[in-house]
């Protein structure tokens, strides 16, 4: 299972999402990578491990669809 970035509050909670849309909040020092907004990890126990290539694949992703809603939104008009 994956977890996603969805936020950091009081500087040190992150809010992850996992793929089946739970919301997890977790000491922020227990990432390990990358901590940007959007960024996924796995689980190994005791961390939550960056995972550079789901996070490239997902924002690759997520922009192609938003590439495409906003050309059938220019189109509309």
């Amino acid at each position: 299972m994956f977890y996603t970035l969805d936020r950091i509050e009081n500087e040190n909670v992150a809010v992850l999402i996992d793929d089946e849309g739970n919301k997890h909040d977790v000491d922020i020092s227990i990432l390990e990578g990358n901590t940007e907004i959007g960024s996924v990890y796995s689980f190994d126990g005791n961390h939550y491990i960056y995972n550079e290539k789901e996070t490239a694949s997902r924002r690759s992703s997520n922009s192609e669809k938003l590439r495409k809603l906003m050309s059938k939104a220019k189109n509309r008009k």
